[in-house]
């Protein structure tokens, strides 16, 4: 399980505490589940949770690949911070979510597109 917003802000904190004096800032990478509620819809509750573990399973694996740690903000949203040095990193770290989330997901016999809405915010 991904840890929870209460979470996210506190780990904002922690990088924005120790990397103060740093040309490394802690950038958080935003994303919303395109089109969640059509999920839901179409294949119901259980669909939709699997729908869910799967893009949070996804992106623990890219945050952690990019020494960063991923959060689930609630219903379809989920963030990940990470310590950056440059904004083309912090576009690279976003790409890389966005391959991830586009992957099909098995569910049921189907194979479920998905995409996802990101931002990407910086001190």
């Amino acid at each position: 399980a991904l840890p929870t917003r209460t979470r996210l802000v506190e780990q904002v904190q922690e990088s924005l505490d120790s990397n103060w004096r740093s040309e490394h800032q802690p950038t958080v990478i935003h994303l919303n589940v395109d089109r969640f509620k059509n999920i839901n819809d179409t294949f119901g509750h259980h669909g939709a949770n699997v729908v869910l573990v799967e893009i949070a399973s996804r992106l623990a694996r890219v945050a952690a690949r990019h020494g960063g740690q991923a959060a689930r903000l609630g219903g379809d949203e989920f963030a990940i911070v990470r310590v950056v040095g440059d904004p083309d990193e912090a576009a690279a770290i976003g790409a890389a979510i966005l391959d991830a989330v586009r992957a099909p997901v098995a569910h049921d016999g189907h194979s479920l597109r998905t995409s996802a809405s990101i931002g990407v915010a910086g001190s």
